[in-house]
């Protein structure tokens, strides 16, 4: 797994269908994936983060809603945030929180 990546899966324990992603980049809508052949939008039973990418993953599409990081080598199980599904994803190389609330 590249440094910078994100793996989806649509089944919980990391299995079943999955998608790939390069970061550092962002997904406002999961319904809308480029390359996907179907509606990830409050799908994904579970993810794995590459070894430098932090994953800031939201209960709502345009990154709105409560919110979950997830660091380096990490893994999010079962689906979802707060119990709502994640709708939408940005990716980062470095750690996103040491930018937050900055003015």
């Amino acid at each position: 797994m590249p440094d910078c990546q994100i793996t989806i899966f649509r089944n919980a324990n990391c299995s079943g269908s999955a998608l790939v992603f390069d970061g550092p980049a962002e997904f406002r809508d999961l319904s809308n994936l480029p390359g996907a052949m179907q509606c990830w939008a409050n799908q994904i039973g579970g993810l794995r983060t590459g070894l430098k990418c932090w994953a800031i993953l939201y209960e709502e599409e345009n990154f709105q809603g409560a919110s979950v990081i997830i660091t380096p080598g990490g893994t999010l199980l079962p689906r979802g945030v707060d119990e709502k599904g994640i709708f939408s994803i940005k990716l980062f190389r470095y750690n996103p929180e040491a930018f937050i609330n900055l003015n």
